[in-house]
């Protein structure tokens, strides 16, 4: 009897391993929203692409080893701060577009970007813990001095790294 119990245990010590390491694996590699994503649900592809089109230049940053895209998109009012947008979990700088255009009427400038492991942008997501450092990577990479006051903006995970960034600041 005891030897039955040994294998159950050992079954069940097998299977709790292998739920943590797919959770493990999948919270670390979100599924991609990329350009061919955005084409197959027939939604803009770039800021270009909007109802209103938005002029944008696309850039990268470097951050962690990492080259991260961007957008930057002018905004509306040259006197408004500059807006840096941050996606959240499994999301992108695409499924951030519509945000990004409704905003852009009270900034100067809209920066979105990629979190490592999700859009286009390389590596693995770190759940928060590791993007504050790119999120200040690209703030040193987008504003100038003296520059707009810089807003930021975030969307669930990127809200976390938003604030754990402001946390951090000088």
């Amino acid at each position: 009897m005891t030897g039955l119990a040994t294998l159950l245990a050992l079954g069940l010590l097998l299977a709790a391993s292998l739920g943590v390491w797919t959770t493990l694996r999948t919270l670390t590699r979100p599924p991609r929203r990329t350009y061919s994503w955005a084409l197959a649900r027939a939604r803009p592809s770039d800021p270009s692409e909007l109802a209103t089109p938005r002029p944008f230049r696309a850039w990268s940053f470097s951050s962690r080893g990492l080259a991260l895209p961007a957008w930057d998109l002018d905004g509306d009012n040259p006197d408004g701060p500059l807006l840096v947008i941050t996606h959240g979990w499994g999301d992108s700088r695409y499924t951030m577009l519509d945000r990004a255009d409704a905003l852009a009427r009270l900034a100067s400038r809209v920066v979105v970007w990629d979190l490592p492991g999700h859009g286009e942008a390389p590596g693995r997501c770190h759940l928060g813990t590791d993007e504050v450092e790119d999120l200040g990577a690209l703030l040193q990479a987008a504003c100038k001095d003296p520059g707009p006051p810089v807003v930021l903006y975030g969307f669930s995970l990127g809200a976390g790294v938003s604030l754990a960034w402001a946390a951090r600041a000088p």
